[in-house]
Formats: structure tokens, sequence, C-alpha cells
């Protein structure tokens, strides 16, 4: 296959290494946006390499491991997740439960540590004093929460002293594994905001292909400077702002989230500081910074003279803006707050991602339209007035209508552009059962148990992926009813099909099967290689609905999050967006939620 060509992140670290050796890759920054920590792609080759080496000399761990990633925000993370990779273990990134709070943060910490079955944590000492301290006072207390038994290993002292040392030049050093385009890189586990967190199958094919989308796309190079506050446990961080740095050969300059949380303009001082062109958020980042900015030019009196008066966005090219719902309204109130400091009109892109496609399906969000609230409740598309495009002042807005009648959608891009990436709408509401291996369950739709029973018709068998706790017999077939591919301007389950495509949940054959090898009747003529290759194995049923308009995909919202209301189909963003402006007093924007 042609992603197989594709350069693996490891072979683009190596690339970096021996290109710009003494260039900064990355470098992260206090809560005033000074750096405080950096590494060159040099320093980040030999770091990785030298803890790779202790994890499987010294530490005795073996290829395929998983391995936990515990720690606050900082480039010991990520310089960790890649020595993962160079030893052949599977990284689980997961947030770093507070050592204050175990009783709220510990459940889902050991429900990710019982799925993978990892027993050895990574961390750094600082983590790991907390933890310490924060045990030491369990001792003298009633507190219930505890730790599960894990071997924690502290990577600070291993990689302070990889930074120096040549690998190349190293007599100690050990052969590292060979790592296989097949191999699992990682898991990312899900929110588990509905139910318990499933651990996606991040392979490095899958992590090869999705950042040659993603560099493809955003047009970044080694001219490229990225500046992000994002989570680095969650796989728009971790993929789109780190690896994607490393990728493309670039600069990256990062923030931990508690210090955007503290002073959200730290980020756009950063962006005019180190002149980025390149940065991600989700959509409530953009109308948080522009209120806390506008607030501090009128609250603080020194804000103008040391701040705006210097300030300057121009070097931007490119914003994503992805992860949740994106309002226009958000969009245009960031271009009103900064394009008087060089922000570009054109700047801030939506765009479409999720994590069992690695993070990144398609960006180049342009069109803004109006559609009749009523015909969308039915699962139709109706456009009100003309459409337009995502410019500041300009959109596709019928300001004629009356919110109550028409609805605002922002388009998320074209899937066309990517390589390999097939991406269609099928209508939702078909049924299609999972039938697996005696004593399996099947699911539907929405994932709740049904009964299957031997008479049923089958199609063909599709093939499961493999993980340690998988063999041969862990199989299961899908039975198609009613599935069809839906035309543009009707709205239905959104399918991928692409080499970004996880290799499925861990230890989750069955489930697995259902949402990583769906089938359905598809006239493959026109696409490529790649993309017929891809439909073959089957499509990732993403669980979001939404619908294509002029070859653009937008989003209406998640199947599992819909509000049916007799026979009307409501989306919960919908909900909270009205309830926020009928009571603007009242509820502050993006601080509601609907269910």
């Amino acid at each position: 296959l042609a992603c197989l060509a594709m350069k693996s992140i490891l072979e683009a670290l190596d690339h970096g290494r021996l290109s710009h050796p003494d260039q900064q890759a990355w470098t992260f920054l206090n809560d005033k946006g000074d750096p405080v920590d950096t590494y060159t792609y040099k320093e980040l080759d030999n770091a990785s390499s030298h803890l790779a080496e202790s994890l499987l000399n010294s530490h005795k761990l073996s290829v395929g491991d998983r391995v936990l990633l515990v720690f606050f925000p900082g480039l010991d993370f990520t310089v960790s997740l890649l020595a993962c990779f160079k030893a052949g273990l599977i990284g689980v990134p997961v947030f770093p439960p507070d050592p204050r709070k175990l009783k709220k943060d510990l459940h889902h910490f050991v429900n990710i540590q019982l799925s993978c079955g990892a027993t050895t944590v990574l961390t750094n000492s600082s983590y790991n004093f907390a933890k310490k301290i924060v045990d030491l006072t369990h001792i003298f207390s009633t507190e219930s929460a505890r730790w599960p038994e894990l071997k924690w290993i502290s990577v600070d002292d291993t990689l302070k002293k990889g930074k120096t040392v040549d690998k190349s030049k190293s007599k100690a050093a050990i052969k590292l594994p060979t790592v296989l385009p097949e191999s699992i890189a990682f898991l990312q586990y899900t929110s588990g905001s509905t139910s318990d967190p499933k651990g996606v199958m991040i392979s490095h094919e899958n992590l090869a292909h999705n950042l040659t989308l993603i560099i493809k796309e955003l047009q970044a190079d080694g001219s490229t400077v990225v500046v992000s506050w994002l989570p680095q446990y969650h796989d728009m961080g971790l993929i789109g702002s780190y690896l994607g740095i490393v990728y493309c050969g670039g600069r990256g300059n990062y923030i931990s989230p508690i210090s955007f949380l503290k002073d959200p303009t730290v980020w756009v001082k950063a962006m005019s500081r180190f002149k980025a062109t390149h940065t991600q958020a989700p959509n409530f980042a953009y109308p948080l910074v522009s209120r806390k900015f506008k607030e501090a030019l009128h609250s603080e009196p020194h804000f103008q003279s040391k701040v705006a008066s210097t300030l300057d966005l121009s070097s931007l090219r490119h914003m994503i803006n992805a992860a949740e719902p994106v309002d226009y309204h958000a969009i245009m109130e960031f271009y009103d707050t900064f394009g008087a400091y060089g922000l570009k009109n054109n700047v801030v892109i939506p765009t479409y991602g999720l994590a069992e496609h690695t993070v990144f399906v398609c960006s180049g969000g342009k069109q803004v339209i109006s559609v009749s609230r009523a015909a969308l409740e039915a699962g139709k598309v109706e456009i009100i007035g003309e459409v337009g495009e995502l410019l500041g002042g300009n959109t596709g807005i019928n300001h004629s209508v009356s919110e109550a009648e028409a609805q605002q959608i922002v388009g998320c891009g074209y899937p066309t552009h990517g390589e390999g990436v097939d991406l269609i709408i099928v209508n939702s509401n078909a049924v299609e059962l999972v039938l697996a291996k005696e004593g399996d369950v099947a699911h539907d739709d929405h994932h709740a148990p049904v009964s299957t029973n031997a008479n049923t018709k089958l199609s063909s068998v599709a093939p499961q992926p493999s993980s340690d706790s998988t063999t041969e017999a862990d199989t299961a077939t899908v039975a198609k009813s009613g599935l069809r591919v839906l035309e543009e301007g009707v709205v239905g389950e959104i399918w991928i099909a692409s080499h970004s495509k996880a290799k499925g949940y861990w230890n989750q054959p069955v489930l697995s099967l259902h949402e990583f090898h769906a089938h359905v009747d598809r006239d493959t003529a026109n696409l490529t290689p790649m993309a017929a290759a891809a439909v073959a194995d089957g499509y990732l049923r993403t669980g979001d609905l939404g619908f294509l308009y002029n070859s653009e995909l937008f989003i209406c919202g998640r199947m599992k999050d819909l509000i049916i209301v007799r026979g009307s189909n409501h989306y919960p963003q919908d909900i909270e967006r009205t309830a926020e402006a009928a009571q603007a007093d009242y509820l502050r924007a993006g601080c509601s939620a609907a269910f």
C-alpha cells in the first residue's frame, strides 16, 4: 500500500536529527509565556533513545508491554512517549489524577489501567513527589481511594543525561527493536463521557497516514511555528501539536492548559511573541480569549501599553477550531477582537476529527449556511438564504429570518482533499447486527445488547484487528439490513474509510468489528487504489450525525447525545446556546449542558 511508504514518526525524528540537529523542536513555557524547558531535534532523538534503552535494559520491560504515562504538563511526557515508540512499548497517555483529589479522579485512571493491563507507569519526580506526600497523609486518614499496585519509574534523570549522550557513539547502547508499521504505537482512550473509556489502538501506520494528511492540509513545513496549550494526553494536542511539529520539521512552543485557564490571554501573547503560524483549539477557547482580552483592556491599567500596543498576530496562517461544535458567532467575535492586531480574516479553520480515525479527518471549512430548524429536526437540510463564506464580516447568514426558524451551521472541510480517504453519509436508522462467536453479545446502532439467532442471514466476514488478548477464534460477522449511502443534503451517520482508521478498541473484538469494519453497497470505481483498499477493509462508524453540501462536511451532533422530543431531533449544543442567549445575565456562554 502507498501509505506504507510514508515516513513514520521515528523516521521523521531521525530526519530532523540529521538535517537540522540544533534547531529547536519543542519548548515549554511557564504561566507568563517564558521558556522553561527546550529540546533541539538532536537532544530529542538522543534523550528518547536513552530512555528507550533504559526501559528495556535496566527496567526489563518487553516489546508490547503497555505503559501508562502520568505527568504534570511538560515535555517529559512527550519525550517519554517517543521513547515508548522506539522501545516497541505501547504508551497509554492518561489524565494525571490530582493526588489531592483521588476520590474524584482515580476512578477513571483505574478503569484505564484495568482495561489495558499496564503494570508500569512513567512519570517525573515532581508528580511522584506530590503523589508520595499525599500517600503519607492517607496513612492518617480514612480516605478510601488508593492507587493500584504499579511500578512507578521517574524519567527526569534519564532524560537529562540522555540529552547529551550521542546514541551513535554510545558503546553501551543496545539495539532497539524494529518498529513495524502495523504494530500498535499507543492506546488513545476515549473520554468515557457516555460509557467506560475504550482504548483506541493507534498503529504506526495509522499515525504516519494521519500526520501526512495533517501537514498536507495545513501546508505545514520547516517554517511552521506552533503555539499550543492543548492537553498532551488528548489526541488533538498530542498528535496535532507535538508529533505534527516533529513530522514537518518545524518548531513548537507549548503552554500548560492550566496556564491557559488562569490567563487565556497568554495564548495570544505567546502567538505574538513567537510569531506562530499554526495553532489548534476547541471552539470555546475563541470567545473565551476574546472576552478576557477585552476585559483586560478595560480593567488593567497597563495592559494596553504592555500587551496590546505590541501584539502582532499577522504571522498566523492556520488556526484549527475543532473538538466540539463550531459556532460562527465565536469565530466572528474572535476576528472582531483581534483584527486590529494583524489577524487575517481567513485563518480560523473549522476542522473535523475523532480518536478512532487517529485524530484528523478533514479541515478547510469555508461555507456557512442557514437551514430550516424544522427540516433539520426531521433529518433533512433546507437552505434558507444564500450560502456564504466563513470570512470576517462576510457570511451566508440570513438576518431576515428569526432564530426560531433558522439555524446557522459552519462547514468543517472537504473530505475528498485527504489522500486515500472516503467519507460517506449512511442512513442512521438502519439496523445492523453484529453476530459473534457463541457467547458474545451483539450490539445495535446505539450499542445496546440485542438478541441474535443462528438463522439470521449473514454477509461476508470482515477481519478483526489483533491484540495481545484476541485470537483467531474471536471473529464476527456483520448482517446488513437497509443500509444505504445518502445523497447530499440528507442527515445521516458519518462513515469513514482510510488508513488512518484505527485498528479497533483494545480487548473488545466484537465491538471493534461493529465499529471499524462496517460495510454498505458502494461504487468504488472512482476511488483511488488507496481509498478502495481502505473501503474493502470496512468503514469506521463514527457515531456522528452530519451531511454533505457542495462537497463539504457539516456536523450536526453525536447520535448518543441526540434528544428526541415527539419525533423531532434536538441537538444539545443548540439547546445550550438558546438557553444561554435567553438568560445571558445568569448563564455564562459555554457553561451549560443539556442532556
